[in-house]
């Protein structure tokens, strides 16, 4: 996965033999203006390769600027959600845990420039 404040864009590369080549390219589904999107955490679950994702503002810090997290489906279909509600509160570092017929995706979150931040 690669995306640049430039692009706002989240795109996938696959190694295939020496190079990485593009495969998909995606818009966020956000209301955020300048996003940026980071820290992809990509997992197999059920022969289906996902990744979760999270897009905060741009110009902005991780961690102290709005934020959202989102699942993508990989290299075949086209899920594409949101986990959290936008409400412009901080979202960051999304992880995943596997387990039997399910998987969980946690983050942190908080309002902006406030507060600690709770485990979701």
């Amino acid at each position: 996965m690669f995306s640049s404040k430039g692009s706002n864009k989240l795109a996938i590369y696959k190694n295939i033999g020496k190079y990485y080549t593009l495969l998909e390219t995606h818009n966020p589904i956000t209301s955020i203006l300048m996003p940026t999107l980071t820290s992809f955490e990509p997992f197999t679950f059920e022969g289906k390769t996902y990744g979760a994702y999270q897009v905060y503002g741009g110009g902005g810090i991780p961690g102290n600027a709005a934020g959202e997290i989102y699942l993508k489906d990989i290299f075949s279909d086209s899920l594409h959600i949101r986990i959290n509600e936008y409400n412009g509160d901080v979202a960051v570092d999304p992880e995943y845990l596997i387990g039997n017929n399910k998987v969980w995706i946690y983050y942190y979150g908080k309002p902006v420039g406030i507060g600690f931040y709770n485990l979701h």
